[in-house]
């Protein structure tokens, strides 16, 4: 199995999903794996990931409705990793291991192993951006269950900055501007499908952080309706930027991967690093980075 197989994630039912990486059970990304079923690899199939439920036939409905062919397998117990079987096998609606491809691919004996690694670049600075915005968000979490003091409100503030000059302004930028019109010079619709759903999803999370800036300072100083505000508009970006996240990067980037690659790929990744060289309200990325870092140490 390859590195990239190992890194596919496994999302589930809340409640009926393998244990995820805190050792809680559930529906997020989890860490149990299977091996691809290798006839499906050599007839030109792509292992996406492994669910069940409404979550697995809503990503086949996705993929689908972008014109990919796909197929759900069930999940034997000879697929499983070491390790995987008892996460597995408990109760619940049965999991399944979701393949696809491109329709013009059917037919060819194309192995995702063999797809070079340079047309796996479209997404790649993304993801990881995902990664230091989840680690804020759940920093945000836990300081929003803490009783009130003026470190905590200062805690929540650089949140706030953080999620409107990082995740908006410098990531969501990126995805607006570039990512997302590749895509639909790839022929995905803008104003229907997952694109238009992140776009919804984007314009949510700005909601939510205008409410967090408009009711800190009155919530600092004693108004109890501020300070609800506060807290009901932070704990709704935390749930939307996590099933955000966890819908780009297990439907949408995995599309991009397959649709933006070659010349059109190197074009997006230089227009990411020219757009990373700009500053955000007057903070250079590296500055925010380091601020999401303060956010998530404590300091």
């Amino acid at each position: 199995m390859s590195a990239e197989e190992r890194r596919l994630p496994v999302v589930g039912r809340h409640g009926d999903g393998p244990s995820d990486q805190n050792g809680g059970v559930g529906g997020g990304v989890g860490t149990g794996s299977t091996r691809p079923d290798p006839r499906r690899l050599s007839e030109g199939w792509v292992h996406r990931f492994v669910a069940a439920g409404a979550r697995a036939d809503e990503m086949i409905a996705l993929y689908r409705e972008l014109g990919f062919e796909v197929v759900a397998d069930p999940v034997l117990t000879h697929d499983l990793e070491d390790g995987c079987v008892v996460c597995f096998s408990g109760g619940g609606e049965p999991y399944r291991s979701i393949y696809t491809r491109k329709a013009e691919q059917a037919g060819t004996e194309r192995s995702n192993q063999e797809i070079p690694m340079a047309e796996m670049n479209p997404t790649q600075v993304l993801r990881e951006e995902h990664e230091q915005i989840l680690q804020v968000a759940g920093a945000l979490e836990e300081v929003l269950a803490e009783a009130a003091s003026d470190a905590v409100y200062d805690r929540i503030g650089k949140c706030i900055r953080f999620i409107r000059l990082f995740a908006d302004a410098c990531h969501h930028g990126k995805e607006e501007d570039l990512l997302f019109p590749a895509l639909e010079d790839e022929g995905l619709p803008h104003d229907t499908g997952p694109i238009a759903v992140m776009l919804h999803e984007h314009r949510l999370g700005r909601q939510f952080a205008s409410a967090m800036a408009e009711s800190i300072d009155a919530a600092r100083s004693g108004d109890a309706v501020a300070r609800r505000r506060l807290l009901r508009a932070g704990h709704d970006y935390v749930g939307l930027i996590r099933n955000h996240i966890l819908k780009e990067d297990n439907v949408l980037f995995n599309m991009a991967d397959q649709l933006v690659v070659g010349p059109r790929c190197k074009r997006l990744c230089a227009a990411y690093d020219e757009t990373t060289s700009h500053t955000f309200d007057g903070c250079a990325k590296r500055e925010l980075e380091e601020l999401g870092r303060e956010i998530v140490s404590g300091v």
